[in-house]
Parts: C-alpha cells; structure tokens; sequence
C-alpha cells in the first residue's frame, strides 16, 4: 500500500485545499470578468471583458502579419507575430472552455472538497484518504509553480527584448497610419507588454484547472487502488468494503468521462499550437532569427506539451494499476455474494480510460515522443536545406 509515515491531517489538508481551490477561483473569476456588472445590466447575456480582449489582440497580430511585419521584410517581428498569434488563439479556446463550461468545473471542485471533508471511522481508510488527498494538493501547488516558472519566463524574456529593440511591435492597431506619432507608438508598447502579460497570466489560469482537476482524478485512482489492496490485508467480511469500492470506481470512471468531453476541443487545439510552437521555436533557433527568446518559447512549449502527455500517462498507468490489483486480489477466499460484486468491479476496470484529443488520439507519453520524433526529422530537414 502507498501510505507514507507523516502526513497531515485532514483538518489542516482541507484548509490547505480550500486555500489553494480560493486562488484557482481567483483567476477563473478575472477570466469570466463581465463588462458591466450583472445589476447594472438588464440583458440575459453579459459582455465579457478577456475573450473580446484576445479577440482584438488576434486581430492586431494579423494586421500587423499581413500590413507590417511581412511588408516591411523584418523576419524576427513576423516569427514574434505568428508565435503571439498561435499563442493567443491557444489562450482564447481555454478562455472559451471555461466560461462555457464554469458549472461543471466548479461541481469538479466540490466533488473533490467533499473527500476533504468527510472524516472517515476507519482508520485505515482515513490514513489513505490523508496521504492520497496530500500528494494530490502538493502535485497540484508544483505544477502550479512550474507554469509560473516555465510561462513566466518566456513573457519577462519578450517584453524585455521588445522593449530593448525599441522599434520592435508584435501588434498594429487596425487602420493606423503608416507613420506613427510618438504618443502612438508608446501606446502601442503599452499595449503589447499588457498583451502578453495577460496572455502569461491566463493561460496558467487555463492550464491550472485542468491541471488540478487531473492531479485530483489521479489521486482518486490511488485511493482505490489502496481500497482494492486493503480487501486482502482484511480477514473481516468484504461487503462493506466491494460496495465502497463499486461506488467509488464508477463515480471516478463518470467524471472522467465528462472531463474528457470538457477538455475535447481543448486538447485538440493544444496539440496543434503546441506542435506548430515547437517547430517555429526550431526553425528560430537554426536561423537565430530571435537570439535567446527562442529557447524559452521552444522549452515553454514543450514543457506545455510535456505536462499534458504525462498527465494522460499517468491516468492511464493508474487504470492499469488498478486491473492488476483487481486481478491479483485473493478472491476465491470470498463469500459467493462477494465473489458476484467482484465480478462487476472486475468487468468495471478491464478497459483503461485516459486522455483522448479529437475523439481519436490519445494524449500519452508515446504521443509526446512521436510529436519529439517530428521535431527531429523537422530539424534534419532544416539542416540538410540550409547546409
């Protein structure tokens, strides 16, 4: 069993929870911001403040793609232009996702807290319970960190070489003038660096709560993997402990069917912008088109790609766990009418579920690798071209 010696108890794990659930709600709140508060507004649907704000930085990057950067042949400004743009069109659909999915994300939030919550009589129960719901909030608070990190400083890297480049913009207003004045172009900085900062900003807000609802859907399948162990270590009767389990695998199996069809468009839109990142950061770096800021695009987007994979992985490894604990429980010591429930519960986890893009392609670690595999031959293909 996958207990460890110390781990907090329950109380303190679930006021560390809901701590960290009130930041997570934080940054959803600021990306469902309307524009005009609800009882100022006497319409049924609201104007919200951050899609139509990534829906006008798309249209400036374009602008600025087809009537300023292409035009004046600047190579480095139009690789800024594009990235932005596939950035921004990435940073829109997880938007997107959550505002059209906000009550499901939240019932996701309260189905967690309730284990959290609920203190339970037995004591081993209770001591995987406390260990499982503690590796899921550190696992989560890393991860947390890690976008910080990785995304952070991929934003502080690009302001800085924009700004040091001086006449350098990765934006144009629609229908500006050819020659700017100055109170122009410090807006237009002004507005570049609050377009990538929010960028930065929301697209740790997208990634953070899929992220945590994974984390937290791994953590349940721990949980019932200990559950499955604990049926041999016990001498006691079974019955209590096969519906427990029933009922906890089939309510796991549910949410992560509808999270599945939550991240759909999601992950596919991933995939694509992440592989189309990853191949322009190369081609950047062969042709040091933008010096080092290519090499925190490029490992921005992989570790982007990297976390996503391995979360599917990890699902899918722990479905796989579970079958073999089913498979190598002592069943044929059981009761007849405990033998019948473990029969369902065995039919239950014969078939792995993880992380699918497009209905069709499973988002794995040998996903990754194949995406790595690409990056690659794109590279041999750059080299034997230029060389």
């Amino acid at each position: 069993m996958e207990v460890s010696l110390k781990s907090p108890k329950r109380p303190e794990i679930l006021l560390n929870f809901r701590g960290f659930r009130k930041i997570l709600e934080l940054l959803l709140k600021l990306t469902a911001l309307p524009l005009i508060p609800r009882h100022f507004w006497c319409f049924k649907f609201q104007i919200l403040v951050v899609p139509h704000f990534f829906i006008f930085t798309i249209i400036s990057s374009l602008w600025c793609i087809f009537y300023g950067s292409v035009a004046s042949g600047e190579t480095t400004l139009t690789f800024y232009s594009i990235v932005v743009l596939v950035a921004h069109v990435q940073v829109l659909a997880k938007i997107l996702t959550y505002i059209w999915n906000r009550k499901e994300v939240r019932d996701f939030l309260d189905w967690f807290e309730g284990f959290y919550s609920i203190k339970e009589k037995d004591n081993k129960i209770e001591k995987i319970f406390e260990d499982q719901l503690s590796w899921s909030l550190n696992v989560s608070k890393m991860c947390f960190r890690a976008m910080l990190m990785a995304y952070g400083s991929t934003c502080i890297s690009m302001i800085i070489f924009l700004l040091y480049k001086g006449d350098a913009f990765i934006y144009r207003f629609p229908f500006s003038p050819d020659n700017p004045s100055q109170v122009h172009l410090g807006l237009l900085h002004l507005f570049q660096s609050l377009g990538l900062f929010f960028n930065t900003f929301f697209v740790v807000a997208g990634d953070l709560w899929v992220a945590i609802i994974g984390i937290h859907i791994m953590g349940m399948l721990r949980v019932l993997a200990d559950f499955i162990r604990l049926l041999d270590e016990s001498s006691q009767n079974h019955s209590s402990l096969l519906r427990r389990i029933q009922t906890l695998h089939a309510d796991i199996i549910n949410h992560n069917r509808i999270f599945n069809d939550l991240i759909f468009h999601l992950l596919t839109a991933q995939l694509l912008s992440s592989i189309f990142l990853i191949l322009m950061s190369l081609s950047a770096v062969k042709y040091d088109a933008v010096g080092f800021v290519s090499y925190f695009l490029g490992g921005s987007s992989i570790i982007q790609l990297l976390l996503i994979c391995l979360f599917g992985e990890i699902i899918f490894m722990r479905y796989s766990d579970i079958d073999r604990c089913l498979n190598l429980t002592k069943w044929y010591e059981m009761t007849l009418a405990d033998q019948r429930n473990f029969i369902l519960i065995l039919r239950m986890g014969q078939k792995p579920y993880g992380l699918k893009a497009g209905g069709m392609y499973d988002v794995s670690m040998p996903t990754f690798i194949d995406i790595v595999k690409l990056a690659i031959s794109y590279c041999a293909i750059l080299f034997a071209f230029i060389e």
